[in-house]
This record gives structure tokens, C-alpha cells and sequence, in this order.
């Protein structure tokens, strides 16, 4: 890598000219053109010299640790400048040296500043860090509790937290608006007090196609980073925008609790997904779908709604093999079966299983290929197939899509 940044340098940096023959003598033109090789020489020397070293350093670890000054100033030129106290010993913990420290003002409450280590490449890096957000968040959200009656809203346990962060859980769309309304309360109360408290929340659709370790990956799940500083009641409604659009997508693609939306609302959050304000987690997909064999179309749909492109729910598979006229198709939306284009018998099922809880049922899905469970390439656990490769190799169909404006 050296060599071949010594030889690009050696390019750009010119070199004397080579003589021949007899010696001849300069004109004053030449001499001031030597002089101005030669200049241009020693400048490209420099600046080979300088980054020869800065690769030295980058390659021997010439990262330390902040001092005790250092993250004193950092703090106060990034959190706050009241006046703080500050062990004046770090506890050493492997390569981080942490100090203890808290504002005068308030003793209880005590927090850490560190020089974090870690590696990047085998070469050691230093971070700065600071739980006072953490600290200040939990501290702030348990005197809001005192006074206000919280339903959907809880800390977040991390091991090494440096952001004040919820959890938040919501199981339907009247819940989203509730549980928002709640978020921008409590948040409100957060900006009102003396120091500003970074937060980073985490927002749960509780999908009954999922189980509670796999909320955060479900349409209508995600967080809300209310780190810098704005107008965090308008960050918030952004998110429960974002959110709400989501969770028209996931009504739409597996055609569950379509009470929760008219046809005027859904197609106000399509509109809404597909602007430019949408600033959700997930690619989603709307816009055409046309189901082809070799060149011919078979069937077209003007608009559907999904997750990623070309996934399509096992609702929706039902529905294509019907509206192609699949021979040996046999059920209903909720459980049919048909031979596929590799000669093997095909069952998909959903059904609602009690979890234990009278007023909460979880959903199931099955995918059996002659009887034995397929639980591979393609497949989805919340009921559909997320792959067009997949699709064609069961029926021997192509897909086609162009995204709407």
C-alpha cells in the first residue's frame, strides 16, 4: 500500500531532467524553470514525509486515551457547563478509564465520563462517553410517574446505556395514537426541565405474526431519535406518521383487522409512504404487480401494498392462483392447498392460536410441502413468501412490478 501510494505521489511531483550529450548552458528562463522543479520537489517531498508518518501512526496504534482535562471540556462543551465535581482517579476497567462526576447542584444524581477503548482493525481507538443522558432521563421520567398515569410507556433496560430510552408498546391503530399522545407528553415535561436529556425510544407493534423477541423487526416497530435538539412534538408526529403507514401496509398485505383503515385512509397512506416526508425503516413496496408466463400476462393487479418488493402473503397467493384458474387449487385464504410447478403438494395455513391469555391470540403460519414443514429459503414465519425466486420455482410464474409514482 505504501509503495503504491509513493508511486501515485511520484506521478504528480517532477523530476530533474535527464541530460545528454555534450553540457550546454541555461538561459535565464531555464534556471527559473529549475528553480521552480526543484521547489515543487521539495514540497512533494514534504507531503510524501507527512503521510509516510500518518501511516506509521495509524498503523501503530497512536490513539490514547482522553485525559481527565480533555473529558472534563468535552462534557461541558457538549452536555452542559454547570459546574460538576470530578473523581479526580479513574477506575480502570480493561483499557477504559472512567470517572465518576455529577453537577454540583445535584449530588445524588452521579453519572460516569470515559475514554472508551475499542478496536478497529487490531488498532486501539478512544471514544468519548457519558451516561448523563441515561442518568438524567431515568431520574426526569421517574418524577413525571409521580404525577402522571403512564400505560404504554417503560425504561429501557440496556447494559451500558448512554441515551435516556422507553420502550413503547401498542397492539392496534387507536393504541398508536394513545400511545404517541403519551410520548409527547412525557416529552414535553423532558424539555421543560433544567438540562436537556437526549432520548432514543423504542417504538413495539405488538403483531400477533410475531413473537415479542421479533416486535422490532414487524411493519409498524421502530425508533424514535429525539438525540438533538428541535422540535421534538414535531419529530414524534413525524414518527407516528411513519408508523401509521406502516401499519396500513401491514393491513392491507395480510388483509388482517381491515377495520382499522377505510379505502380513503389507505390509499392517504400510500400517497403518504411514497412522498418524500416518509422517513421509515422499511423499503416498501407500492405499485403494480403482473403475474406472467414467459412473455404473456396472466393476471395484473393496479396497486398492492407490501413490505419489500416482491413479497407476496399468502392471502395474495390465494388469490393469484384463483384468479389464474389454478387447476388443483383447493381451500379458502385461510387454508388451501394446490400441486405447485415441481409436482409437490402445497399447504398454507394461518389460524389464530390462544396464547394462554383469554384477550390475546397469536397467528400461525404453515408452509407443508407433501406434508413435511418448510421452514426455508423465501419463507416467512408471518405468512408470506419473500422472494420472486421462491415464487417462480412454485408455480413456474414470473412476477413483474413498477413502482407507482
Amino acid at each position: 500500500m505504501l509503495n503504491f501510494i509513493l508511486s501515485r505521489l511520484a506521478f504528480f511531483c517532477p523530476q530533474k531532467p535527464a541530460r545528454q550529450g555534450a553540457p550546454f548552458r541555461f538561459s535565464k528562463v531555464d534556471k527559473e524553470v529549475i528553480v521552480l522543479v526543484k521547489s515543487k520537489m521539495k514540497i512533494c517531498n514534504l507531503l510524501m514525509l507527512a503521510i509516510v508518518i500518518t501511516m506509521i501512526c495509524a498503523l501503530s496504534g497512536c490513539a490514547r486515551s482522553a485525559t481527565r482535562r480533555e473529558l472534563i471540556q468535552w462534557f461541558q462543551e457538549n452536555y452542559t457547563d454547570a459546574p460538576m465535581v470530578v473523581s479526580s482517579t479513574p477506575l480502570i476497567d480493561g483499557n477504559d478509564e472512567i470517572y465518576e462526576a455529577y453537577l454540583e447542584n445535584n449530588p445524588e444524581l452521579k453519572f460516569y465520563i470515559k475514554s472508551e477503548c475499542s478496536y478497529v482493525m487490531e488498532h486501539s481507538v478512544y471514544t468519548n462517553r457519558t451516561n448523563f443522558y441515561a442518568i438524567y432521563g431515568d431520574y426526569y421520567f421517574s418524577e413525571y410517574q409521580k404525577s402522571h398515569s403512564v400505560q404504554f410507556a417503560e425504561c429501557r433496560i440496556d447494559e451500558s446505556p448512554t441515551t435516556f430510552s422507553l420502550n413503547v408498546y401498542y397492539a392496534n391503530r387507536e393504541e398508536l395514537e394513545k400511545a404517541f399522545d403519551e410520548l409527547c407528553n412525557i416529552q414535553a415535561y423532558m424539555d421543560a426541565q433544567e438540562f436537556h436529556v437526549g432520548a432514543w425510544h423504542h417504538i413495539y407493534f405488538e403483531s400477533p405474526l410475531c413473537s415479542p423477541a421479533r416486535f422490532e423487526f414487524s411493519l409498524g416497530s421502530g425508533v424514535l431519535d429525539l438525540t438533538g435538539i428541535g422540535n421534538s412534538e414535531e419529530i414524534i408526529r413525524n414518527k407516528q406518521k411513519d408508523l401509521d403507514c406502516e401499519l396500513a401496509v401491514w393491513v392491507s398485505f395480510f388483509q388482517l383487522h381491515t377495520d382499522w383503515f377505510t379505502e380513503e385512509e389507505l390509499t392517504q397512506a400510500f400517497a403518504y409512504r411514497k412522498s418524500e416526508e416518509y422517513d421509515g425503516d422499511w423499503k416498501v413496496y407500492i405499485g403494480e404487480l403482473a403475474v406472467c408466463s414467459g412473455t404473456k400476462q396472466l393476471v395484473f393487479y393496479p396497486q398492492i401494498a407490501a413490505p419489500t418488493t416482491y413479497a407476496i402473503s399468502f392471502q395474495q397467493l390465494y388469490q393469484i392462483l384463483s384468479d389464474i384458474g389454478w387447476e388443483t387449487l383447493e381451500g379458502n385464504k385461510e387454508q388451501f392447498s394446490f400441486t405447485g410447478a415441481d409436482g409437490v403438494l402445497h399447504q398454507f395455513s394461518c389460524g389464530w392460536q390462544n396464547t394462554g391469555n383469554e384477550e390475546q391470540y397469536n397467528r400461525e403460519c404453515k408452509w407443508l410441502m407433501d406434508g413435511v414443514s418448510y421452514n426455508g429459503f423465501g419463507f416467512s414465519s408471518e405468512g408470506y413468501i419473500s422472494s420472486d425466486y421462491t415464487f417462480q420455482k412454485l408455480t413456474g410464474l414470473y412476477l413483474k412490478i413498477a413502482e407507482s409514482k
